[in-house]
């Protein structure tokens, strides 16, 4: 993976992989589950992931780097590479002992880097088109292209994923309480409403 994206670092190199890949996924997406892909699935989920781990997240940019069908996306969860750990991305950030062994592995396997990028880059594709999670697309590519750049060590960018993650997990949390709230309340109104009918009809 690290090779494939070394080999994508030029802007028309990259553009032209994602207007060939984009073909691709289509034309994958309207022939699925056809018994003939199976022989192409090892290459269609190896493009896939190197595609996935060099589109840009935020909501801007080349209409190219579209949003990848849901056939391709579940290709994509079902192989991606597990944290040795055997933890969800929920478990990387919330325990300090959890953050400092996977930088700890990292030094050693530079994959462990990939992995936690993969698990972000799937994560913040739930939320594509939502304004809310517009900035952490953006800090994410931002922090891919300053690793490019060399401007940041390998460790420097996992902290800044495993931070990223945790503010991406908080604002998930934030936006579930407020669904509840606005639930409870559309609930309040509802037996409000229920009331002043009711009041209502024994008046006349």
């Amino acid at each position: 993976m690290q090779a494939a994206q070394q080999c994508l670092l030029d802007e028309s190199t990259k553009t032209n992989f994602a207007k060939h890949f984009s073909r691709l996924a289509k034309a994958w997406e309207t022939v699925s589950p056809d018994a003939m892909l199976a022989i192409y699935q090892t290459d269609y989920t190896w493009l896939a992931q190197v595609y996935q781990s060099v589109r840009p997240v935020s909501t801007g940019g080349s209409l190219i780097w579209t949003l990848l069908g849901a056939k391709t996306i579940e290709i994509i969860h079902r192989n991606i590479d597990t944290i040795d750990i055997g933890t969800p991305l929920e478990d990387l950030v919330v325990d300090g002992d959890v953050i400092d062994m996977v930088l700890e592995q990292a030094k050693d396997n530079p994959n462990k880097i990939l992995e936690v990028e993969k698990m972000l880059r799937l994560r913040l594709g739930e939320h594509h088109g939502d304004p809310n999670y517009k900035a952490f697309a953006e800090k994410l590519d931002e922090l891919r292209r300053h690793m490019e750049e060399n401007l940041i060590t390998s460790i420097d960018f996992l902290r800044g994923l495993l931070t990223l993650a945790k503010e991406v997990l908080e604002e998930e949390k934030t936006q579930i309480n407020l669904l509840t709230r606005g639930n409870k309340l559309k609930l309040l109104l509802r037996s409000c409403l229920n009331q002043l009918e009711l009041r209502i009809h024994l008046s006349l």
